[in-house]
């Protein structure tokens, strides 16, 4: 129990912590044009419901809950930068309440606020709730799963069990790692039962909690199933080494420098929690039912990272940091027993140093930084410079139909001409250029090329001289001037 003053002054460090997070993840949130994997989700949200799904059977690999949700969203508040970003940062927010409610019913409230404070200003999380995707989400019902199914172990009550099954189905309708994750929580929940570790839950609700669970998801198997052939026969994700553990962790940390200071708190942590397992590094009582709660974190970042590893080792690659988000979770409590190991001074000054560290990656790594592909940037100075009397548009890939982004930005009255070919396939629609450009008496030609700027369309050069070239962001702009 706590005196009235400490819990006003824990209520008013969460209120903080609440609003640090919030203005984080709001700061800037609109700064950047969309890249390729928000304008799919904006594409997905001009279907109608059923389009929509069928087109997340066919040419996607996620459930559809995160989508069907933006579907919604965007009906009612656009779907411009600000609009189609803010549910992620939305998420975002609700997580950092989620993890102090977690980890203060197992751990107590200080380590709860501690942590809410880590995963805060968690650089790697910022990110994501910037994003128009499913990760924040994805954090979000990870962290809400793990605390209902630790409430449904101690009580058992029915509501307990409800509000599992509710957030575990919620989570498996967004994620393929959802999935991943409610087996992971079924199966340390199991292994509790067979150590007698778990209070009043008992095998038989377990099992019928996790059938119900199963019947709700079951409508999308067929799906996923599709889904996971296509997959099979090739996917994007490049193969890991052995070492992406190293490069993940830091990553997770908000950097290589922080992730060694991440590392010390870890092995702090494990340390201390192992010397004293009847009591918490913050002097709370620890019972010896909730001891094993630390190995679960532990488990949770390895078992998150580790069995994703293997499954892309024995067949197409599916493992990418962004996908186990959830294990910030776990990473952030432990941080947070790790900082309760240290002696008091030392303890706020590293806290500080984290702090510090953090909000620097942040500033440098998501505000200062170009992190989104230029589509908007390119359109933008083309828009500004395009002569209708003379001028003419080109958007280019050599194999995928990335048009629609391209688009997105540019203005309705510049119609650009659209070519998506490669090597001698590019022959006649190069042919149709000519003429239309000798049609029109073009001079000037603006060939925009992102996610292929080191290809452009062959024998163009032929008849066009490069006037001027433009980097952005993983792509490249021409003026193109006509050859005498």
């Amino acid at each position: 129990m706590f005196h009235p003053t400490e819990k006003r002054a824990l209520a008013i460090g969460l209120g903080l912590t609440l609003a640090a997070g919030a203005a984080l993840r709001l700061l800037y949130i609109g700064d950047e044009g969309f890249w390729f994997d928000e304008f799919w989700i904006w594409r997905q949200s001009q279907m109608g419901a059923r389009e929509l799904l069928a087109d997340m059977i066919d040419g996607d690999v996620h459930p559809p809950l995160y989508q069907l949700f933006i579907l919604a969203w965007t009906a009612l508040f656009g779907a411009s930068e600000v609009p189609l970003r803010l549910p992620s940062a939305l998420f975002g927010i609700a997580s950092i309440a989620a993890l102090f409610g977690y980890a203060r019913s197992t751990f107590g409230a200080r380590i709860g606020l501690v942590s809410a404070g880590l995963l805060a200003c968690s650089e790697y999380a910022v990110y994501y709730s910037q994003e128009a995707r499913s990760y924040s989400l994805l954090l979000l019902l990870s962290i809400t799963s793990a605390w209902a199914l630790s409430n449904a172990t101690a009580d058992a009550r029915l509501r307990s069990l409800a509000l599992y099954a509710l957030s575990g189905v919620l989570l498996a309708y967004t994620h393929v790692f959802g999935m991943l994750f409610l087996v992971f929580l079924a199966f340390g929940t199991l292994v509790s039962l067979w150590r007698k570790e778990n209070g009043a839950l008992t095998l038989k609700r377990w099992f019928w909690v996790h059938v119900v669970m199963a019947a709700a998801f079951a409508p999308w198997v067929p799906a996923l199933l599709h889904q996971a052939s296509r997959v099979q026969k090739g996917f994007w994700i490049p193969p890991l080494d052995w070492l992406f553990f190293a490069s993940y962790f830091a990553k997770y940390s908000g950097g290589r420098p922080l992730g060694w200071l991440a590392l010390a708190l870890v092995l702090s942590a494990l340390w201390t929690t192992w010397r004293h397992r009847d009591r918490l590094p913050s002097g709370e009582p620890l019972p010896a039912s909730k001891a094993s709660k630390v190995v679960t974190l532990v488990a949770w970042f390895v078992f998150m990272l580790g069995v994703p590893f293997v499954i892309s080792k024995l067949g197409e690659p599916i493992m990418h940091a962004k996908s186990a988000i959830s294990v910030l979770a776990p990473l952030s409590i432990i941080m947070a027993l790790g900082l309760y190991a240290l002696p008091a001074k030392l303890r706020w000054g590293v806290l500080i140093l984290w702090v510090a560290g953090s909000l620097g990656s942040i500033v440098w790594t998501n505000y200062r930084a170009q992190n989104r592909e230029g589509w908007r940037e390119m359109s933008v100075d083309v828009a500004e410079r395009f002569d209708a009397d003379r001028d003419l548009v080109l958007l280019y890939h050599p194999d995928f139909d990335y048009m629609f982004c391209y688009r997105y930005y540019l203005p309705k009255n510049i119609d650009a001409i659209e070519m998506i070919c490669a090597d001698e396939a590019c022959n006649e629609p190069l042919e149709r250029l000519e003429a239309r450009a000798s049609a029109e008496k073009t001079e000037r030609l603006w060939v925009m090329r992102v996610r292929s700027s080191t290809v452009g369309p062959p024998h163009l050069e032929d008849h066009w001289q490069v006037g001027e070239e433009h980097e952005y962001n993983n792509g490249l702009l021409q003026l193109l001037l006509r050859r005498n």
